[in-house]
């Protein structure tokens, strides 16, 4: 690392490919340009401070892998998609270690749970009950409920407004989902 490149023995730095900020974009080798393509942060992280495959009580986004790489979004009570915004508040979400519920960063006093006590298909914000049906983890690219159900965009529809519910898990790319940390 020298600075913010990493380089190899030959010189050569990391680099995003004909600096395409889109996901699957290529990484390659090149010789040095100096332009953002080539720069980057390392994070260290402690590995043994995850806790259901997320960092407690480090703020994140929970980013749908569909087209529109849209947020999970707290509007009111419920859970739906919209675009990501770098400064929305009701973007931003917490792992509680204590409780292992996912809470927004600006209220600790609901939690993100299945509807109706577990027994409906929305995903929502209720009172912290510490309680199975508001227990979620990171599997890969799932968020997982203790039951085996998976965050899920309705309908598998990208759009803004959409419905979060929870699902059983059937591979779709409506419920896929990556952890975004700010």
């Amino acid at each position: 690392m020298q600075g913010n490149f990493i380089v190899n023995a030959r010189g050569l730095h990391i680099d995003v490919h004909q600096s395409r900020d889109v996901d699957g974009a290529n990484v390659i080798v090149w010789k040095k340009q100096g332009q953002l393509n080539q720069q980057w942060k390392i994070e260290y992280i402690n590995i043994d401070s995850i806790q259901n495959g997320i960092i407690p009580d480090k703020p994140f986004k929970i980013i749908s892998k569909m087209r529109g790489a849209r947020a999970i979004t707290r509007s009111k009570n419920n859970l739906i998609i919209r675009d990501n915004k770098k400064n929305d508040a009701d973007q931003l979400f917490v792992f509680d270690s204590q409780t292992g519920s996912i809470q927004p960063k600006r209220d600790h006093n609901v939690s993100i749970e299945i509807a109706d006590a577990g027994r409906n298909r929305y995903a929502q914000l209720n009172k912290e009950r510490d309680i199975w049906f508001q227990h979620f983890q990171l599997r890969g690219e799932n968020i997982v409920n203790e039951r085996g159900l998976v965050f899920d965009v309705a309908g598998g529809q990208d759009k803004n407004g959409q419905s979060v519910f929870v699902w059983k898990r059937h591979n779709g790319l409506n419920q896929k989902w990556r952890i975004d940390y700010v």
